[in-house]
């Protein structure tokens, strides 16, 4: 290949294409499960009540007469079987296993001839694209992340029914391999563009700065998406995850409701310790509680409050758990 920058910027061409062709491939997999699996239960008739005819409505049903078809009119064809129906309790939720599907294949869709008339015309737009689209793309699958632990434990108490709508389509791929496509895919969308901003960079293109800009943002999305993931996995939650914010911090955390005095003497307790040790542990104070955050551990077992001392060989749990202890015997841990 020659080092030319026109001969770079042609050969850059490879990754923005299959970049476009993988999009394609998405955008098909999308319509699919929209045309299949969720035509399965139609819940516009499923949540409105079945209207009735009025008397003069059905009196014309009644002395209507039903015309004969002809001879010379094909015979019908028989219709295609129906897909096996799903159980009530099921079909009253069948939204939540979709969650914004609907949304997210509309959008595709679109997005995806903006794409690639991109990568065909003016590849330099391609970033741009992402950058102008990088709210919208957030914010979609935010919300599907947020639904997908919701549609997983649905899925797993219906797994025989699941099978055999799966056997119906012909389907080579299950109910929860469909639903991990989305995921997928957007942490996918950072391997051409990476390998597109190396070849403009060597090609010393004017706007490699849009573009490293872009393969940033892309680069970001799969953490935010893995973040929401976990945030959905809290249970008892009262409000929506997606409206908290960004996750701080992972972590198992040690919290008690003392007061205010009960609390700076756990604290006096736990820093004299530390400073005994050497270590570094951060706590949080407010008005109601204290959080011991776990940082950085060599082990990674998780240290419970009747946690058996001579089963931790650990020096760092070791000294977490003698924390624990002080705090302990100072304040009611709930």
């Amino acid at each position: 290949m020659s080092s030319s920058p026109e001969a770079l910027l042609e050969y850059r061409q490879q990754p923005l294409l299959e970049l476009v062709h993988s999009e394609e491939n998405y955008v098909q997999q999308l319509q699919l499960v929209r045309d299949t699996y969720m035509t399965v239960v139609d819940t516009q008739t499923l949540l409105s009540p079945t209207p009735c005819l009025t008397r003069s409505e059905s009196c014309r049903s009644e002395h209507s007469v039903v015309p004969h078809p002809s001879s010379s009119s094909p015979p019908p064809s028989s219709p295609s079987p129906p897909p096996p129906t799903p159980p009530m309790e099921l079909a009253i939720r069948w939204r939540v296993i979709w969650g914004n599907w609907l949304q997210m294949t509309e959008w595709h869709s679109q997005f995806v001839e903006k794409l690639r008339r991109a990568a065909y015309e003016q590849p330099d737009n391609v970033p741009r694209l992402f950058l102008n689209s990088q709210g919208r793309l957030r914010s979609m699958y935010m919300k599907y992340c947020e639904n997908y632990s919701k549609a997983v434990i649905l899925v797993a108490q219906f797994k025989a029914y699941f099978e055999d709508l799966r056997r119906f389509y012909f389907d080579k791929n299950d109910i929860l391999s469909r639903l991990m496509q989305p995921i997928q895919r957007v942490t996918r969308y950072q391997l051409p563009m990476t390998e597109a901003l190396k070849i403009t960079e060597q090609a010393g293109a004017p706007e490699c700065g849009v573009w490293r800009a872009a393969v940033a943002v892309l680069k970001n999305l799969p953490n935010d998406v893995q973040l929401m993931l976990e945030a959905a996995r809290i249970v008892g939650f009262p409000g929506t995850v997606t409206s908290q914010g960004n996750l701080r911090l992972f972590g198992a955390m040690y919290v008690a409701r003392t007061t205010l005095a009960d609390l700076q003497t756990a604290r006096t307790a736990a820093r004299q310790v530390l400073a005994k040790s050497g270590s570094h542990y951060s706590y949080s104070q407010d008005s109601a509680s204290l959080a011991v955050k776990r940082r950085a551990f060599t082990s990674t077992s998780f240290i419970r409050l009747n946690s058996d001392h001579k089963s931790i060989e650990c020096s760092q749990c070791r000294l977490l758990t003698k924390c624990n202890s002080l705090a302990i015997a100072i304040i009611e841990l709930r």
